[in-house]
């Protein structure tokens, strides 16, 4: 069986849709259910209580954008960080 690069190349663009969709949905699936919302410890008995120390996330798509905020704030210092590793003199 013999494939041609036109095939090839489209099976090459529908794996790299495929992998955009599935792992940013799949690692939001995986911190939702990971999410416990801890509760704040409260030492002073004059303050008001806190009942959660994070932000209380309560749907997927919560966390979706969540995760989307932290992982956009990230990647310029991630980007920066492995230039830096990889410089040589």
């Amino acid at each position: 069986m013999v494939f041609g690069i036109g095939s090839l190349l489209l099976f090459a663009l529908f794996l790299a849709l495929f992998i955009a969709f599935t792992v940013p949905l799949t690692g939001a699936l995986v911190r939702l259910r990971a999410n416990y919302n801890p509760k704040g410890l409260q030492l002073d008995p004059e303050d008001g209580v806190q009942p959660h120390t994070g932000p209380v996330i309560t749907s997927f798509f919560v966390m979706l954008s969540r995760v989307r905020q932290l992982e956009v704030r990230d990647v310029p210092h991630k980007l920066f960080i492995g230039r830096l590793g990889s410089w040589k003199h």
